[in-house]
C-alpha cells in the first residue's frame, strides 16, 4: 500500500556538489520512513540526456599487446591507445594501423625492418581482416593483440575477448598468423543503452546485474534507457513500462546519480548538462497491514476480557457490600440450632 510519494525534477547544472557526470543534490528535508516496516521504491519517470559522449572512450580504448622479434632481442609488452571518438570501421582500422606502427617504433624495432600491415573491412561479410602486405626477411615477428584485456573494444573490430589475435611470420617470410579474421560482425555502435545509476540509493540484494562482469553482482541501476538518436542530438526518455526499484534506505538525505553505458565508468557529456525526474514512493508491505489488524484484534479481545473481569469484580464487590450491610443491620441473624 502506498503511504506517501515524492517527485524530484533535477538538473545537473544545479547540483549541490559533484560533477556533471556524477551530480549530487541535497534535500531540504530528508525522507524518513514513517514505519520501520515500510520501504522506499525509486522510479525514473523521465530523462533528457545529451548524446555528447563518445561511443569509444576511456578506459575501453586500450589494446594491450606483446611484440617479440628474437633477431633484434625485442620482447616488449605495452598497450596502444585509440583516441576517443565516434568511428566508422574504416576510420577505426586506419587508427589501429597508425598505433601498430607506433608500437613497433616504441619497442625499438627499426623502421626499415618493420612489416607493412594490411587492415581491411568487407562490407559483404561484415568482418575485418588483419594481415600483412609486406614482411621483410630475416626477422621472426610476432605481435599479439590481447583482446582478452579489452572485451569492449574487441567487439568494435568483430573479435571475441576469448581469443587473442596473433600476427606473425617467420624469418623466411612465411605468414603464421592466427585468429586474424574477425569471427563476428564488426560493431562500432556497441552502445545500445544508457544506465542511470545511483551510489547512495541502495537496492535490495534480489536486484542484480551481469553486464560488465562474468558473474552476478548487486546492481545500482535505477533505469535502463535505449539510445535512439544520432550523435550531437538529445536522448529523450519517458518511462512508460519500467517499474521502480526497491531500496534498502531507511532515510534519504541526498540523491547522487551517474550515467554509464556498457561499463561502470561514468560517461562524460563534454560539459552539456542533463535532466531527470525521479519519483520516490514509501510503501507499506502487505504483512504490516495484516499484523496491524491482528494486533488490533488482540487488543480488542484483551479489552473485552478486561471489561468482563471488571464487570465480574463489580458484581462480587456489590454482593459483598450487600452482605456486610445486612449483617450490620441485623437482618442476617443465624437461626438457633
Amino acid at each position: 500500500m502506498e503511504v506517501d510519494s515524492f517527485v524530484f525534477y533535477l538538473d545537473s547544472k544545479y547540483a549541490s556538489s559533484g560533477s556533471n557526470s556524477q551530480p549530487l543534490w541535497n534535500m531540504d528535508s530528508p525522507l524518513i520512513l514513517k514505519d520501520p516496516a515500510n520501504f522506499f521504491r525509486c522510479r525514473v519517470v523521465s530523462a533528457e540526456i545529451p548524446f555528447s559522449f563518445k561511443t569509444l572512450s576511456s578506459p575501453n580504448n586500450l589494446i594491450y599487446y606483446t611484440l617479440t622479434v628474437p633477431e633484434d632481442s625485442i620482447n616488449y609488452s605495452s598497450y596502444m591507445t585509440i583516441p576517443e571518438g565516434n568511428y566508422s570501421i574504416t576510420d577505426l582500422l586506419s587508427q589501429l594501423q597508425v598505433q601498430m606502427y607506433a608500437a613497433m617504433t616504441s619497442a625499438g624495432f627499426p623502421a626499415n625492418k618493420q612489416p607493412t600491415f594490411a587492415l581491411s573491412y568487407s562490407a559483404v561479410t561484415g568482418r575485418c581482416t588483419l594481415t600483412f602486405s609486406a614482411t621483410p626477411a630475416n626477422h621472426t615477428f610476432t605481435m599479439t593483440l590481447l583482446w582478452s584485456q579489452g572485451d569492449v573494444l574487441a567487439e568494435f573490430f568483430g573479435f571475441s575477448y576469448l581469443t587473442n589475435t596473433v600476427l606473425s611470420y617467420t624469418a623466411a617470410q612465411v605468414i603464421t598468423s592466427t585468429n586474424y579474421v574477425s569471427p563476428n560482425n564488426v560493431n562500432v555502435s556497441v552502445l545500445t543503452s544508457l544506465y542511470i545509476r545511483s551510489t547512495n540509493l541502495h537496492q535490495t540484494s534480489n536486484q542484480q546485474e551481469q553486464l560488465v562482469e562474468q558473474f552476478l553482482t548487486n546492481t545500482d541501476i535505477l533505469c535502463k534507457m535505449p539510445i535512439y538518436g544520432v550523435y550531437n542530438s538529445w536522448l529523450m526518455f519517458d518511462n512508460l513500462n519500467q517499474r521502480g526499484v526497491k531500496l534498502n534506505n531507511r532515510s534519504i538525505e541526498n540523491i547522487q546519480l551517474y550515467l554509464t553505458t556498457n561499463t561502470f565508468t561514468a560517461i562524460l557529456l563534454q560539459g552539456v548538462h542533463w535532466r531527470v525526474c525521479l519519483e520516490i514512493v514509501e510503501y507499506e508491505p502487505p504483512f504490516a497491514a495484516r499484523d496491524r489488524r491482528e494486533a488490533a484484534q488482540r487488543e480488542e479481545q484483551q479489552k473485552l476480557l478486561i471489561d468482563t473481569m471488571h464487570a465480574q469484580r463489580k458484581e462480587l464487590t456489590d454482593k459483598l457490600e450487600s452482605t456486610i450491610n445486612k449483617i450490620k443491620n441485623g437482618t442476617m441473624i443465624p437461626k438457633p440450632a
